[in-house]
């Protein structure tokens, strides 16, 4: 008699690891999928703190905020430090690698794993010296080497991990065509995540419900945080330093940048938890690590908090659209359906910009949505094809010996007297190619050094906007001889060059 194939317990384990937490799952019978938690949550965190007193090792989201605060005996950003033979603990006296601390949450999965295979069937003897099979996927903002070494350690702590390598949004177009029973013939899907301090984008092409490849992979480091967080602590930051002038070294700058995201976190919590009932001004305290003993103070206005962010979402949008789709000869018309993907692509903000791209066209996704990817990779059958197109991190193109082409660029991260050039176009009768070659002074600041239209060499251009995208068209207010003499907008820019 041959045993129904639903009635077989299936022990593969299913793995999914982001940049900030890993997911667990497994589907003992067909139809029975579950979750694997800890506390309740189903994400289990890569920030750790080790308390030698107690001889305690734990893992927290709350210890993100810790660990981007400096303190000691916090642990973050795990998978960009595993590889880095420099990065220890000290645990009993010794020096400790830190994937080493991978365990602790493995041990968890495992207990979590174990069970869930005994609640399913207490008939079923569980043998817990065996390799658990396990399927897992990684973030694309993983370097080959990180994955690697996590590989290795899964091995090493007793998981046998199959073989197939799927990308994340294969496995996430895949699950949603079959869970809604749509049948298709040659779609192609635009998927834009952020799920990481990433923003990712693929195309995905999908010849039926099976048959799926993803043909282009680009990725654009921190812009895949919440545009609000990285406007209030950029915000936060250089107001206050405008006042105190403490932070004149841009590493400085940009790690007080990175340290307050988790107080610009707490305030956008806030707003999103009293919204319309949040004064139009907040008060700030707050204290820089240079001088850590110091209190320093700053008042946010909402309504420029908003400006602000509405600006930074519309180049977003119009990057989207006008480069990224524009540079491979696509448009809207093309893309039959767009995902984004993230909490950060699902505030008000996002939609109201992307719905011009169409409504019906669109589907959002929340953080806490994509364990989808665990019953996909448990799914019986599946075997996807290799991708088309191995995801690389996105690299700059150096265009001569002196200057290199980028698409994004944020002011914060300029030095002073670093050059910058500018490109742009605009097609209408009598207008053209255009130039501006500029120098940073520093505070948004740049000097005009040669232009090929009205601006003259000396004047001084304060950036509207911190962040340029190729593609759009950037504000400048300019001074000459100290007075101000109004406002300057480039023509389209087609390329930005950084010296």
């Amino acid at each position: 008699m041959v045993e129904d194939p639903i009635n077989i317990m299936n022990k593969t384990l299913a793995l999914h690891i982001e940049q900030d937490y890993i997911i667990a799952g497994i589907e003992p019978f067909q139809g029975k999928f579950s979750k694997i938690t800890k506390r309740g949550d189903f994400k289990f965190p890569l920030y750790f703190f080790v308390n030698n007193i107690d001889k305690k090792i734990d893992y927290s989201f709350q210890y993100k905020y810790d660990y981007e605060d400096g303190k000691k005996q916090y642990i973050g950003d795990f998978i960009n430090q595993i590889t880095d033979s420099t990065k220890t603990y000290k645990w009993y006296d010794y020096d400790s690698e830190l994937i080493n601390l991978f365990t602790y949450i493995l041990d968890d999965i495992k207990d979590g794993y174990y069970h869930i295979l005994s609640s399913a069937d207490e008939s079923v003897e569980i043998n817990k010296t065996e390799k658990i099979e396990t399927f897992v996927s990684f973030s694309d903002n993983f370097p080959n080497k990180s994955i690697d070494k996590l590989k290795r350690h899964l091995e090493s702590e007793g998981f046998k991990i199959k073989p197939e390598k799927i990308c994340f949004p294969k496995l996430f177009v895949n699950h949603y065509l079959v869970k809604n029973s749509i049948r298709i013939e040659k779609q192609k899907y635009l998927l834009i995540e952020a799920l990481g301090k990433n923003l990712n984008i693929s195309i995905i092409n999908a010849y039926n419900e099976y048959d799926i490849e993803r043909s282009d992979f680009e990725t654009y480091e921190n812009y895949g945080i919440d545009p609000r967080i990285r406007v209030i602590a950029k915000k936060i930051v250089d107001d206050i330093n405008k006042h105190e002038g403490i932070l004149n070294d841009t590493n400085l700058i940009n790690s007080e940048y990175i340290r307050h995201q988790s107080k610009a976190e707490k305030i956008v919590a806030a707003i999103e938890k009293k919204k319309g009932r949040i004064p139009k001004y907040l008060n700030i305290e707050t204290t820089f690590i240079k001088e850590a003993n110091r209190k320093f103070r700053t008042r946010l206005s909402l309504n420029e908090i908003d400006e602000l962010t509405s600006l930074h979402v519309k180049q977003i949008a119009r990057f989207v659209s006008d480069n990224y789709l524009g540079k491979k000869s696509l448009n809207l018309e093309n893309i039959d359906k767009i995902f984004l993907i993230g909490n950060t692509l699902n505030n008000d903000l996002i939609k109201n910009e992307f719905e011009r791209f169409g409504k019906s066209r669109l589907e959002y996704v929340n953080s806490d949505e994509i364990y989808v990817v665990l019953k996909q990779l448990l799914s019986s059958g599946n075997k996807p094809k290799k991708d088309t197109q191995k995801p690389e991190k996105l690299k700059h193109t150096k265009k001569s010996k002196t200057f290199e082409e980028i698409k994004i660029l944020s002011i914060g991260t300029l030095n002073k007297n670093q050059k910058i050039k500018l490109l742009n176009n605009d097609p209408a009768p009598g207008k053209g190619d255009s130039m501006q070659l500029l120098r940073y002074l520093g505070n948004n600041k740049f000097v005009i050094l040669a232009s090929t239209r009205s601006l003259a060499s000396g004047d001084i251009a304060t950036v509207v906007s911190p962040t340029w995208i190729a593609g759009i068209q950037i504000d400048f207010q300019i001074e000459r001889n100290g007075k101000i003499i109004g406002q300057f907008k480039t023509r389209r820019i087609v390329k930005i060059m950084v010296q």
